[in-house]
């Protein structure tokens, strides 16, 4: 009965620290491709729109020069 308990209780450690590592994987990814985001933007002069500032978008995506 004592080798059983044992057993499980490792089992049950073992989900939870798997658990817990998976989601701090997937917490860092988010947190990386965040970043990447804001890294791959900023280098082009966009703004969080996702739009260049001098710029504004027409139809079909494509964008035209203010003035």
């Amino acid at each position: 009965m004592k080798t059983t308990l044992l057993i499980i209780g490792k089992f049950i450690l073992l989900v939870l620290v798997a658990a817990g590592s998976f989601y701090g994987g997937m917490a860092y990814q988010t947190n990386q491709a965040s970043q990447v985001r804001q890294e791959f933007m900023g280098a082009r002069g966009m703004e969080d729109e996702g739009q260049f500032p001098d710029q504004m978008p027409l139809m079909g995506g494509q964008f035209q020069q203010d003035g």
